[in-house]
């Protein structure tokens, strides 16, 4: 990449700042981290120069520190944030006059687009002026009537308005199920109701853009192969594929809007073969981003790029790829193996979270972790059994 004349500043080291981070450093880039946890597998990482703890990832706590921790940074050199989560993005836009003198950020001078598409409540109208499908939907609120949902189809499923509410979805097969479920998150209101597009989650697609001011640099797309909760939860199991409609659709939806950076937008695939839009994700990427990077699409390497001013390097050959998140659902690489009868599932190189070249501790310590949880709940289980064991008869 030649000479390096930013610093990266990875917001978490869970699996996707985990993966960011390792993109970064092994191109060369001066990466530095932040968390709340030491004891996370990705802090156990040697690819990262420094981790910084801090109280919190978002909010104030995280502006605060953010501004702190400048001073503690190179200063001979400008510092790229890279955010891994919707409310650090949403948190950095509505306070960017106390940051962009400090830091380099890929889309600061669209921050009032990217908080706009993060409104679920904006997002019906944006799809149909695009031309995209978009199934039923409804805000609702303390005050909405109670019989809005007259004339939806069921099931109707609950997503969060705000990023990273209580809950990601919830699901309601009818009227009565609906009503307990809004009851049950009325501390989280407003919400999306929206009916259900059916389908497994082998009929969620995601396509995946690098942008920049508008302009697109390179594109690609993937399905889920499964995700928890299932067919509506983050991706555990996804895969690339070449998908165009999909490619086309995720292009469609953002032309115009003159962003830079890592944009994607989810769709899901009817029995009918059409694409209704589920969500886009912007001002950072995605969880699921190491399938992209591990497939040939350095994602965080051209975002940071784009944001230091430097030249973007261009995206290697696609290498098909399965990414598996192991953390989340452990024995997804073993199911998919039986189900399909061979150690490479769909014929794909094959990624995991924690595996990395040269880079072995953070597996370790996961690995050592996981060990403790299950002889943990051995060992709970075992107490419990002896509490109900019958004693003896004298």
């Amino acid at each position: 990449m030649g000479e390096v004349v930013a610093a990266a500043l990875v917001l978490g080291l869970d699996v996707h700042g985990l993966a960011v981070a390792r993109a970064l450093a092994d191109a060369g880039v001066a990466t530095y981290a932040l968390d709340a946890n030491p004891k996370i597998p990705g802090a156990a990482t040697n690819r990262v120069r420094q981790i910084f703890r801090v109280a919190e990832l978002s909010g104030e706590g995280l502006i605060a520190s953010l501004v702190e921790l400048r001073a503690r940074l190179p200063q001979d050199r400008e510092i790229v944030l890279m955010p891994i989560n919707d409310r650090q993005v949403e948190t950095i836009a509505r306070h960017l006059d106390r940051l962009v003198a400090l830091y380099r950020i890929s889309w600061a001078d669209r921050a009032e687009t990217i908080v706009k598409l993060q409104r679920k409540d904006l997002l019906e109208r944006l799809s149909l002026d695009r031309g995209l499908a978009y199934p039923r939907s409804q805000i609702v609120g303390a005050d909405t009537p109670a019989d809005f949902a007259a004339g939806f189809r069921f099931p109707v499923i609950l997503k969060p308005v705000r990023p990273l509410s209580r809950f990601k979805t919830l699901l309601a097969a009818d009227r009565q199920a609906l009503e307990g479920l809004l009851r049950e998150c009325a501390a989280d209101l407003p919400v999306l109701c929206q009916e259900y597009i059916e389908g497994d989650d082998t009929a969620i697609y995601f396509g995946v853009l690098m942008l920049d001011r508008g302009r697109v640099l390179h594109g690609m797309t993937g399905r889920k192969l499964k995700s928890f909760p299932l067919a509506r939860g983050q991706a555990t199991v996804c895969e690339t594929v070449d998908e165009p409609e999909v490619l086309r659709l995720t292009e469609q939806f953002f032309d115009g809007m003159g962003l830079s950076g890592p944009v994607s937008l989810e769709t899901k695939r009817d029995t009918r073969g059409r694409h209704w839009t589920i969500e886009p994700t912007i001002g950072r990427t995605d969880f699921w981003v190491d399938v992209c990077i591990r497939a040939g699409f350095n994602l965080p390497l051209m975002e940071y790029e784009l944001a230091a001013g430097l030249p973007v390097t261009p995206p290697a050959p696609q290498t098909p790829c399965v990414w598996y998140d192991t953390e989340r659902d452990a024995l997804a690489y073993a199911e998919l193996c039986w189900r399909e009868k061979t150690l490479r599932p769909r014929g794909k190189r094959q990624a995991f979270p924690y595996f990395g070249s040269g880079d072995w501790r953070p597996v370790l310590r996961a690995t050592l972790q996981s060990c403790g949880r299950i002889a943990a709940g051995v060992a709970k289980r075992a107490r419990l059994q002896s509490l109900f064991r019958p004693s003896p008869a004298p």
